[in-house]
């Protein structure tokens, strides 16, 4: 993969020479906060990519779990426990190199046939989750029963139907019986 001296240097005790790999076995190394790691099991599938170097999702699966969480510095000098976690992935992935920054999203959670909204249209008051639903031109205010929480979607599991319109990032001001237009 990549030779560290030129032909006639000196070589010191520990010093590398050279590193050897197979391009054909490659996987993903990352780090896990150990906050997020809870619902990551080895087998979990996983899509990893990166969009600005033209690298679609491309499929894997978490290969192996380290035993021991590590301390390390984050880009905003903040330190973090971390877990490192090893993914397999297809050999030859079109531009694909050692060494390359990749996004990574691992399934914790499936469920199929549910109802799902933006995150942004739930919120709290004091007895619980709420959303307010579009109904003939009124805002009215329904209270809501969440399970999984995705990036930028929340699973609804009471409180809604399929269909209904739930109003996306209501204003502070805005009150149960309130004229809106529906769009």
């Amino acid at each position: 993969m990549e030779i560290s001296l030129e032909e006639g240097s000196f070589v010191q005790p520990g010093m590398e020479i050279l590193e050897v790999g197979n391009e054909e076995a490659m996987y993903i190394e990352t780090d896990i906060l150990v906050s997020e790691i809870g619902g990551v099991k080895e087998g979990a599938k996983t899509l990893v990519y990166n969009e600005d170097i033209g690298i679609p999702h491309i499929k894997g699966e978490v290969r192996k779990i380290y035993p021991k969480a590590f301390n390390k510095v984050s880009d905003l000098g903040i330190e973090q426990k971390r877990v490192r976690v090893e993914i397999d992935i297809p050999n030859n992935v079109p531009k694909l190199k050692l060494g390359y920054d990749m996004d990574v999203k691992i399934l914790t959670h499936f469920k199929e046939n549910i109802i799902t909204v933006p995150e942004n249209s739930v919120f709290e008051l004091e007895d619980g989750q709420y959303v307010f639903i579009a109904q003939n031109g009124k805002a009215v205010l329904r209270r809501v029963k969440t399970g999984i929480e995705g990036e930028d979607m929340i699973e609804i599991v009471s409180g809604i139907k399929e269909g209904e319109k739930v109003i996306i990032s209501p204003h502070k001001d805005l009150e149960e019986g309130m004229d809106i237009e529906e769009i």
